[in-house]
């Protein structure tokens, strides 16, 4: 089975907008001198020590949590957040108003959901089963949210809430992905249901709530 529901906020727009905000887009450091007189040319400056919650140390103003127990992003960093063993990051996973890219690969991981609705752009990838069990929420700017990519099942149980953003891609792939309703705003917003051959997903249904009327009709492919 494979549905994709696309919504668009105005008519001008492309039907199949793509969001691509992936970590390494997002976050981009270039401290060197470019000139013979030192002039810097620095694409985001070093926001200072790096504070005792990032146990994976930090790079420019990316902060790294590795399967932390309290997993809140400091504030002003950007955030990469890696929840890999198994029911790591039990508690709700923060992100910080800059840029967050969260990793809940090991089954069971990020049980307490994902809150990104203060970031400026959000990666999630719930890709373990069970993964993501409580809600994920995005913020105003690009989110992409991948749900049971890899096979995971029951990932993104809660659903997913994307009616703050302006630029959202959401896949729900694993077998009963997204089971909680999978919310758009009146931004652009791409879901698919089923990609890949992932079964029972998007139990609850994916509605628009400003735009109902321009929600386009879904392509099936059984």
């Amino acid at each position: 089975e494979f549905r994709r529901v696309l919504f668009r906020s105005d008519a001008g727009l492309p039907d199949a907008a793509v969001v691509d905000a992936t970590m390494a887009d997002a976050v981009q450091v270039d401290a060197q001198a470019v000139d013979a007189g030192g002039t810097m040319d620095v694409g985001v400056v070093d926001a200072g020590p790096c504070p005792a919650v990032c146990n994976g140390g930090c790079s420019g103003t990316v902060c790294y949590l590795k399967n932390p127990a309290a997993p809140v992003c400091p504030p002003g960093w950007d955030c990469d957040v890696t929840c890999n063993t198994g029911n790591a990051c039990a508690q709700p996973v923060v992100c910080a108003t800059g840029k967050c890219a969260v990793h809940c690969t090991g089954v069971g991981t990020c049980a307490m959901g994902v809150n990104c609705t203060t970031a400026s752009a959000c990666q999630i990838d719930c890709s373990a089963g069970n993964a993501c069990a409580g809600k994920v929420a995005c913020g105003k700017g690009k989110c992409e949210v991948n749900c049971g990519v890899g096979g995971g099942m029951g990932t993104c149980a809660a659903g997913v809430d994307c009616s703050l953003s302006n630029d959202c891609d959401i896949q729900c792939t694993g077998g009963n992905a997204c089971g909680g309703n999978v919310v758009c705003g009146t931004g652009k917003c791409a879901v698919g249901c089923g990609v890949g051959g992932g079964t029972s997903t998007c139990k609850s249904g994916v509605r628009s709530e400003e735009h109902t009327s321009e929600l386009q009709s879904p392509d099936v492919i059984s």
